[in-house]
């Protein structure tokens, strides 16, 4: 049975540039986040980081802007869905794909209430990352 409480998110649809999502997503009411990470095409290399922020409010964190005293955010480790590794939160997902691929992610949301993603590193064609949010009951 589908958990009808899960809210779903676009951050990127075919991002073709290096960038942070303009998307800010609530995740202090869930548990459990899941990000879907896909490519298209083929010779696609990029890094998805995510970062995330215990502020109380929305405005009070630019993630586009610089982490400082004054902007509070940090990258959060992630795990493959489909290996069970850790990502370092300095690492992220690198991807080196040569065909159309799809990555799912856990992210341990302990104590944050916004977050967002970040593309770096990236040389060609398209990637979509999207999220679930969700409780177990």
């Amino acid at each position: 049975m589908a958990n009808r409480d899960a809210q779903r998110y676009t951050l990127f649809t075919n991002q073709w540039a290096d960038g942070t999502s303009s998307v800010k997503v609530f995740a202090q009411d869930y548990r459990h986040l899941w990000l879907t990470v896909s490519t298209s095409n083929t010779a696609f290399t990029g890094t998805i980081k995510v970062k995330w922020s215990r502020v109380a409010d929305w405005w009070d964190v630019d993630f586009t802007a610089a982490n400082t005293q004054s902007n509070l955010w940090s990258y959060v480790q992630t795990t493959r869905n489909d290996t069970w590794d850790n990502l370092a939160w300095n690492t992220g997902l690198a991807l080196t794909t040569s065909s159309n691929e799809v990555y799912d992610l856990a992210i341990n949301t302990d104590g944050f209430n916004f977050f967002t993603v970040e593309l770096s590193w990236y040389s060609a064609w398209d990637v979509s990352v999207q999220v679930v949010l969700f409780d177990n009951a």
